[in-house]
């Protein structure tokens, strides 16, 4: 969650929830895996996410086949879903392995971790994942 929440502060990044609140207006199917428990099922519905995403799991690994259920439930081909992470060498390269396009969101805590992952797109704020987004979405 440190891809959209800022756990020094206790809330969303700037901008994260009108963003994301703009994508579903589009019509952009929205999911998120996040590492955790039952603290952070309640943390997600706490920020009102759970109203704003269209899926969410907590898990305990982040593993190719909890990505390829986000496809399964919206009928989704791997080169339609992007797929946004702090952690390159987790969630990017789980992305690039089921044929995702990836973001790789280059700030924070794990901004500098040598990674062997090229992601599609590198960007530094959160916030300019809707230029990513408008790029790709007609």
């Amino acid at each position: 969650m440190r891809t959209l929440y800022n756990p020094e502060e206790g809330q969303l990044f700037d901008g994260v929830l009108p963003m994301l609140t703009s994508f579903k207006e589009k019509g952009i199917k929205q999911g998120l895996i996040s590492f955790g428990g039952a603290e952070k099922r309640q943390l997600i519905e706490g920020l009102d996410l759970g109203k704003i995403l269209d899926w969410y799991r907590v898990v305990e690994e982040k593993k190719p086949e909890v990505f390829k259920s986000f496809l399964e439930e919206f009928d989704l081909k791997p080169e339609e879903v992007l797929v946004v992470g702090d952690l390159a060498n987790e969630e990017i390269a789980v992305g690039s392995g089921i044929g995702a396009k990836t973001v790789w969101l280059k700030w924070g805590a794990f901004s500098n971790v040598e990674t062997f992952i090229t992601p599609d797109y590198t960007i530094d704020n959160i916030t300019k994942l809707k230029g990513v987004v408008s790029g790709l979405v007609a």
